[in-house]
């Protein structure tokens, strides 16, 4: 079994590591047992906070919130999420890009 900081650095990695917090400007990165929780800059829908915990099933559950002063509102919860889908789905529900790296060319 990981230990808290394993599983945590393992989740920032599979986001893109330094990468992903430049481009999305993620901050406040906080543990909590198995869960990854951190700050966003104002995004789509408002969305502002953002907890990925890994299950039981060793997928991830995503909780989308919007803090503001002292009332924290969930926004969108994702259920499940393979590894391969956890930064589509981030981008998807926050509208930010989370690399320079862009869909087709231009020719």
């Amino acid at each position: 079994m990981k230990t808290v900081n394993a599983t945590i650095e393992s989740i920032l990695k599979q986001l893109g590591g330094r990468k992903f917090v430049v481009m999305t400007g993620a901050r406040n990165f906080m543990s909590l047992g198995n869960a990854l929780c951190f700050s966003l800059p104002k995004s789509k829908h408002g969305i502002n906070k953002v907890k990925i915990d890994i299950n039981e099933n060793d997928l991830y559950d995503i909780t989308f919130y919007k803090l503001g002063g002292a009332e924290l509102k969930t926004i969108h919860e994702a259920k499940n999420i393979y590894v391969d889908n956890l930064r589509d789905v981030i981008a998807y529900k926050t509208g930010l890009a989370l690399s320079l790296e862009q869909e087709g060319t231009c020719a």
